[in-house]
């Protein structure tokens, strides 16, 4: 390890380090006298140079019994250099620490009316806060105008893009609240001793005080850093701590947010491990004073913020290259053993140097004395500030720009699907891995069928299917028009027809069509033709009935269920309830879900040769008694099988408890009225007809736009099953 003394520099070669040997020699034969301010929480630091020389400096505490403000400070600064017979008018510039104004890229800038302005409204409330005011006042006092300047002020903001992200999009990092006047000006005198200039190196810099801080300074720029508030434990913060207990905490009301905001910024890190604020009162009573197991405690603590900062230093090292070296300053870094503790855990990754002692006095005048023997160094604030700001404003939108308008959820191929989502994104992988289908809808004059058309085509990672839209060409000409859609992309196909069912079902035989598409036309003015044409050209299945399957989503429980038949059959025979039940079997297998348990539902969970349901509900559950492949019982009431609380006060004693995957109405009274009241209490849905070979997608004024997406993904999904279920066979 090696260890930079800085009190061992002179005046003249520690400036020739901050600056270079020319400006060094420039400023020593100039005798500028500079006047420094740097104001902490309970005193102020001021220091008087000439040239190179540090003439003078003394610490100015704040009065008990006097109000803590910007004017009682200077006040008692000018009293101090009237004790020291320091005539203000000697002044040639003052140099004060900059607060939290708004972001900025490193350097030395004039105090200028928009600097004032902003920092009247800090972000952040600290003592740094007071440096430019006190300066200013301290100005006025005097009588004599002079350069106000401020160097590397905690708001400095050179961080890349990729280190201003977190894992929500809604919250970015910046590289404020840094500790940048010691970073900078102890990476220019270490540098110094490497052979190398600041603009050249690329470190690992850290700063050990009451908070600490890292930055990786690559090539004159801090890329990366770790700040002050939140990052790593300190004196009295706590750095990064666990979020799950965190939240816990305060869902639980375990602790108020009051006591958890204390706990982080003020009563965290050494104070609450050790109970003090200051390492060196803890190492000097370690060695002097405690007892075996306090020894043992504080043996582990100090390991515990050894092993810290080394973490952030490799943590800050990455990327970028190799480090030349990294480099530890502030006043823990006065500590020799604990440095060599983070030394021995950086194991040898990196060259450590130890640069104990504070420059920031120096490296304050030292910037103020650039900008008065070459002004074309100095910067200005209000240029630069709008420059960063608009350089975040692009990234910003960057960062803040969605891939998937919709979630992509990963799932386990062959998953069971549990959301309305799923059911699309399922189906968009599914195309992609397949081909895409072609949807022909039938009476292309309809908003409806056009805005699900035209969702199909844009949404999410893959488009999921192609559409011919079949009708009367002008009309759906007009109406494409108030959805600004390109009719011309590969994606729509006008087909002009009087009859445009006929039509759809021709484009069917051609292989031209995969799916059909409810538009204009009226539900049975499809269905019937379809039917006919299906048996005519001996394509229908056996036992076929066409029958309507709604899937629900229940998003308390993270499942999907389904209802049929609320849409087609009236009054179905008991044969024809068990064909219902097959197709819903069907649209359940296109959804992944294994052995679904079947509900058929009456009024009650008994046989009551009264209530003929009942009646049928339970020969129809005997007839599936011995499949592998399904679950069915019944009767069941809606709330039996629906809600586990109910049917476990019913005490009823079948599998199925409130855990139904599907629930076969009665009649079309009963199934209409169940759909429509879960619609109208804000259950997603969707939708398909099914049962006759050939899908086919029902969406209405109604419908929401998920809704409308998720009815034509399940019917392009019952496409793919009866692909894979013929090929089986």
């Amino acid at each position: 390890m090696k260890t930079i003394n800085i009190s061992s520099l002179t005046g003249r070669d520690l400036f020739t380090r901050l600056l270079d040997t020319e400006t060094a020699d420039q400023l020593a034969e100039s005798n500028l006298r500079i006047l420094v301010i740097n104001p902490g929480s309970t005193s102020t630091k001021v220091a008087l140079f000439q040239g190179v020389q540090k003439l003078d400096g003394f610490e100015v505490h704040i009065q008990p019994h006097l109000e803590d403000s910007a004017d009682t400070r200077s006040i008692q600064i000018m009293g101090w250099l009237a004790e020291r017979h320091i005539d203000p008018e000697s002044l040639d510039a003052i140099a004060a620490r900059g607060g939290f104004f708004r972001p900025v890229p490193s350097g030395t800038y004039a105090v200028t009316p928009e600097l004032l302005e902003d920092l009247a409204d800090p972000e952040i409330k600290h003592a740094a806060n007071m440096g430019v005011p006190i300066a200013m006042r301290i100005r006025e006092l005097s009588g004599k105008e002079m350069p106000v300047s401020v160097s590397n002020p905690v708001v400095v903001d050179e961080v890349e893009i990729a280190s201003r992200m977190t894992g929500l999009r809604e919250f970015k990092t910046d590289g404020t609240s840094v500790h940048y006047l010691s970073h900078k000006s102890v990476i220019a005198i270490s540098a110094w001793e490497f052979g190398m200039h600041p603009s050249e190196a690329s470190v690992v810099s850290v700063h050990l005080g009451g908070g600490f801080s890292l930055i990786r300074n690559h090539r004159g720029r801090a890329v990366r850093v770790i700040n002050a508030f939140s990052g790593l434990p300190a004196a009295n913060r706590s750095g990064l701590l666990p979020q799950h207990e965190m939240l816990r905490r305060l869902e639980e009301h375990q602790m108020s947010l009051d006591e958890m905001l204390r706990a982080t910024f003020r009563e965290g890190g050494l104070m609450s491990l050790a109970g003090t604020n200051d390492f060196k009162t803890l190492l000097e009573f370690r060695n002097f004073g405690a007892t075996e197991e306090q020894r043992e405690k504080i043996d582990l603590v100090v390991d515990f913020f050894a092993q810290k900062v080394a973490e952030g230093i490799l943590s800050t090292a990455a990327g970028w290259g190799k480090p030349d070296y990294a480099c530890v300053t502030g006043g823990l870094s006065q500590s020799e053993e604990f440095v060599k503790m983070v030394e021995k855990r950086l194991g040898g990754l990196l060259p450590l140097v130890r640069v104990p002692g504070s420059v920031e006095q120096e490296a304050l005048a030292a910037g103020a004395a650039l900008s008065l023997l070459h002004p074309e160094c100095l910067r200005d604030y209000a240029v630069e500030r709008e420059k960063l700001h608009a350089i975040r404003l692009k990234q910003n939108h960057l960062i803040d720009r969605v891939v998937f308008k919709k979630p992509v959820l990963h799932r386990k191929k062959g998953s069971p699907l549990c959301s309305l989502e799923e059911i699309i994104q399922a189906t968009r992988t599914r195309v992609h891995e397949e081909f895409m289908p072609t949807i022909a809808i039938a009476g292309s004059d309809n908003e409806d069928a056009l805005a699900a058309a035209l969702r199909a085509t844009e949404e999410g990672e893959y488009k999921i299917a192609r559409f011919i839209l079949v009708g009367d060409r002008e009309k759906t000409l007009r109406m494409a028009e108030k959805f600004d859609m390109d009719l011309g992309q590969q994606d729509f196909t006008l087909v002009h027809a009087d009859d445009p069912v006929a039509k759809c079902l021709e484009l069917y035989e051609a292989g031209d069509a995969h799916v059909l598409m409810k538009g204009s036309v009226k539900t049975e003015a499809i269905l019937g033709p379809t039917f006919r044409w299906l048996k005519e050209n001996g394509r229908l299945p056996k036992d076929a009935l066409y029958s309507h399957v709604a899937v629900f989503e229940r998003r308390a429980l993270g499942r999907l269920i389904l209802l049929t038949d609320g849409g087609i059959n009236i009054e179905p025979t008991k044969e024809e309830k068990r064909r219902i039940l097959e197709n819903a079997l069907f649209v359940a297998r296109s959804l992944n879900l294994s052995r679904p348990k079947a509900a058929m539902i009456s009024a009650i969970e008994k046989v009551n040769p009264r209530i003929e349901s009942s009646v049928e509900a339970a020969e129809i559950a005997a007839l599936y008694k011995d499949r592998s492949d399904c679950l069915v019982e019944g009767p069941l009431s809606f709330d039996v099988a629906t809600e586990e609380d109910i049917a476990e006060e019913k005490g009823y004693e079948g599998e199925i408890r409130g855990n139904a995957d599907i629930l076969v109405m009665p009649g079309i009274d009963s199934g209409n009225a169940v759909y429509k009241t879960l619609t109208t209490s804000g259950h997603d849905a969707a939708g398909c007809i099914v049962g006759g070979g050939i899908p086919v997608v029902l969406t209405s004024r109604g419908d929401s736009a998920l809704t409308k997406l998720a009815s034509i993904s399940m019917s392009l999904r019952l496409y793919f099953q009866r692909m894979r279920e013929a090929d089986s066979r």
